[in-house]
């Protein structure tokens, strides 16, 4: 399973779980507002798109990549990768505790303190 197909299923997971909390009759619905719901639903297919605009097996360089929608993979002059983008990476680690997340995929710590900075 790569990464984007991982990213992509729990996605989905999460989009029925919000789509099933619209029916009138589910029980959380007293609790949660419709509008609340649908901002997650929007949510979703947002980082749905940013998923897939970065997908993985994209050809082409860098530059090239990102105007047609992805940035994999990385040319060397944009310093090189050895795994999915840096997006698809932070989109993911939400997901770290799920039993099918590569701990691969996780962004390395020195990017996170650089990022917290």
């Amino acid at each position: 399973m790569t990464l984007t197909e991982f990213l992509l299923a729990r996605i989905d997971e999460h989009q029925e779980r919000c789509q099933a909390m619209l029916d009138p009759g589910h029980p959380i619905k007293a609790l949660v507002s419709q509008q609340t719901i649908r901002s997650s639903l929007d949510a979703l297919a947002e980082t749905r798109r940013i998923a897939t605009a970065h997908a993985e097996g994209t050809q082409g360089t860098f530059s090239d990549s990102h105007a047609a929608g992805s940035c994999w993979p990385r040319t060397a002059s944009h310093g090189s990768v050895n795994g999915p983008c840096e997006v698809l990476r932070r989109l993911a680690e939400p997901y770290a505790d799920h039993p099918d997340y590569d701990e691969a995929w996780r962004p390395s710590r020195s990017q996170t303190r650089e990022r917290q900075r």
